[in-house]
Parts: C-alpha cells; sequence; structure tokens
C-alpha cells in the first residue's frame, strides 16, 4: 500500500470518528432539553456544545486536506499522462556501425531537446540537440559510433540531457544501453535506417 494510500485511509479513519463524536455530542447537547435537566447538566450542556464546535471545526479541516489531496493526485495523474518519455535505441546506418537513436515513447512532446551520447568506458561522445520531438518520433546522431563487434572494448552506450515539457518546465533524462548484453541477443538491427540528425 503506497503513502497515498495510507493517508487517505487514515483522513477517511479520523473523519468517521470525528463524525461519531459529533453525533453523540449532539446527542448528550440535546438530552438534558428533553427530561429538563438540572444546572450541572446544563454545564455538561456547554463543554459538549464546545467540543462539538471543536470536533465540526476538525472535520471540515480533515476533508480540507482530504480534497486537496486527491486534487494534487489527480493533476499529478493528468500531467503524467502528457509528458514525453526517451528511450535509448541503436539502429545501423553503415557497414559495421550502430547509430544512437532518442526515441519519444511518452505521449506528450518534448521541446528544446539537448541530448549527450556517450560510449563508455572512455569513449567518444557527442552533444545534440533538437528543436522538438514528437510523440513516436526520433531522433537520430552518426555519432558516436557503436561498432558492431562483440569483442569491442566498450561496455555501454549512455544518453542523458534535457527537455521542456508542455507546461514550460525543463526535466532531466538518462537512459543506457548495456553493450556486452545487446551483443549476446540476435542481431535483427538493419544495415541501413532513416535517421534525423540532431542539429548542434
Amino acid at each position: 500500500m503506497d503513502v497515498t494510500q495510507r493517508v487517505f485511509n487514515f483522513i477517511i479513519l479520523l473523519i468517521g470518528t470525528l463524525l461519531g463524536l459529533l453525533i453523540a455530542g449532539y446527542v448528550v447537547l440535546s438530552y438534558p432539553n428533553l427530561i429538563g435537566a438540572s444546572e450541572p447538566l446544563r454545564g455538561l450542556q456547554s463543554f459538549v456544545s464546545t467540543g462539538s464546535s471543536v470536533i465540526l471545526a476538525l472535520v471540515t479541516a480533515a476533508y480540507v486536506i482530504l480534497t486537496w489531496s486527491l486534487v494534487t493526485e489527480t493533476r499529478d495523474a493528468r500531467k503524467q499522462e502528457i509528458m514525453p518519455i526517451f528511450a535509448l535505441e541503436m539502429e545501423g546506418y553503415a557497414v559495421g556501425a550502430l547509430g544512437p537513436k532518442l526515441r519519444n515513447i511518452g505521449n506528450g512532446p518534448a521541446t528544446s531537446v539537448s541530448a549527450t551520447f556517450q560510449l563508455k568506458p572512455s569513449g567518444q561522445e557527442h552533444q545534440a540537440s533538437s528543436k522538438n520531438v514528437a510523440p513516436g518520433d526520433f531522433v537520430g546522431s552518426l555519432d558516436p559510433k557503436v561498432p558492431v563487434d562483440p569483442d569491442s572494448d566498450f561496455e555501454e552506450l549512455c544518453v542523458s540531457g534535457t527537455y521542456t515539457n508542455v507546461f514550460g518546465e525543463e526535466k532531466p533524462f538518462s537512459d543506457s544501453i548495456d553493450l556486452e548484453m545487446f551483443y549476446r541477443m540476435p542481431m535483427q538491427t538493419p544495415l541501413c535506417g532513416e535517421i534525423n540528425l540532431l542539429r548542434n
């Protein structure tokens, strides 16, 4: 159970308890008037009246907190629905080499994309940028050149960078491909592929 669900359950329990106390308070508050009670019971009536007001204020506060929490969670969920998500891929574009591709697999466009591709350890690094990457679209680069030779000294292809979402917020991203695992997979990458070059 996540934190939001636990908070939600706690607030529901709190509201239920406070409402129960409020109802009990009103019963106690009304009882002396029904039986024509003496002064001590009327003092209790005054105390219960004050307590009921406090309980009502607490119930209202708990309701406001619950509503705010639900509104915030709904807003965040809707924002996530239109966020770009970047995944690093590789595609062949020449015999003996692969090029990195950065694909937007999310539901929202990304603008002002700035990316740095790097082969590790101690490999070539290439910085690139693009004005806009629509959902399902990708941008690619001819560098760094990833050798298709399994005996290559390189262990990992990495990308990191930033983009701007539809709300004007600049967000970071990063991804990587383990080349040792990639080389073990059956090679299904075409030797030539259509690549939109990222412009410096």
